[in-house]
């Protein structure tokens, strides 16, 4: 279980979306499945990398400011949420969460 504040987001060509911002809670590892929650709603997506000051890692920690690579999402599900071009600043409060586990 984890959870995100997300404070920018942009396109890295050719690889992922990048969404940056500090894990709140948990740890986040590549390979996750996660949850983009906006004010619209949820968005299902991909963990497929995270770093932390340019260094690939396997995993990010509770208190870690890192990048976070998603696949299976495009900018334009961001976009409402951020402005400027390039590196966005948000202007609304967007979070990356795991999914609720699943009930058996």
């Amino acid at each position: 279980m984890f959870n995100i504040e997300i404070t920018n987001a942009f396109i890295v060509s050719g690889r992922a979306i990048v969404v940056s911002g500090r894990v709140l809670m948990g740890t986040v590892c590549i390979g996750d499945r996660a949850l983009l929650k906006t004010p619209a709603g949820q968005i299902p997506t991909l963990i497929a990398g995270v770093e932390i000051y340019r260094k690939s890692l396997d995993i990010a920690y509770r208190g870690d400011k890192a990048g976070i690579l998603l696949q299976e999402i495009t900018m334009e599900n961001l976009k409402p949420y951020f402005v400027g071009e390039g590196e966005s600043r948000r202007q609304e409060q967007v979070f990356l969460a795991s999914p609720p586990p699943r009930e058996a």
